[in-house]
């Protein structure tokens, strides 16, 4: 009977890792998308990049940069859309303070995201085992998703707040059309 209870317990954590797993490469898609648009968003305030779109792209899927280059994109973005700074902003943001956010969710992301492939020796492993080593990797991968979620919504809030007040400051981002 005690078994049968330790395969269920797995077959709980397969259901959620299943989910988890499901999800990771939209969201994925949905986060690469996310910060090339706003770190394009800096654009037409003048900011001098440090990494532009391409690196916005390019980041997550550079073997050894994709541990840093992701956080140091988003903290661009915030830093250089501060409201007391106006624009053209050039460089007057590098040295401001980023977000611990940033670090936060990334790390653990990808410590997660690791840490699921890492080959562990099971063989003396029960079923118990194996089904919280499961939930502690779709635990861990739920709470990086809710930090990418206040993440995205922190610097989406305050890139909006910043084109509000300095709307005005700002040229058009695109000439017309001939003819129109």
């Amino acid at each position: 009977m005690e078994y049968e209870d330790e395969w269920d317990t797995i077959d709980a954590a397969l259901i959620w890792i299943g989910l988890g797993a499901i999800t990771v490469i939209p969201t994925m898609g949905l986060i690469i998308a996310w910060t090339r648009r706003v770190t394009g968003n800096l654009k037409p305030f003048g900011a001098d990049l440090e990494l532009g779109t391409a690196w916005a792209v390019g980041a997550f899927f550079t073997p050894i940069l994709m541990f840093w280059f992701p956080v140091r994109l988003w903290n661009q973005a915030w830093r250089a859309t501060s409201p007391n700074l106006p624009p053209p902003i050039g460089w007057n943001y590098k040295w401001m303070q980023g977000r611990h956010l940033h670090w936060v969710a990334n790390t653990l992301w990808l410590t997660v995201a690791v840490g699921s492939r890492v080959p562990v020796d099971t063989t003396e492993w029960t079923a118990f085992d194996a089904g919280g080593y499961l939930a502690v990797l779709g635990g861990g991968a739920a709470v990086a998703l809710l930090l990418l979620i206040l993440l995205v919504r922190g610097l989406t809030a305050r890139q909006d707040t910043y084109a509000r007040i300095w709307a005005g400051a700002v040229p058009a981002a695109w000439p017309a059309p001939p003819g129109g």
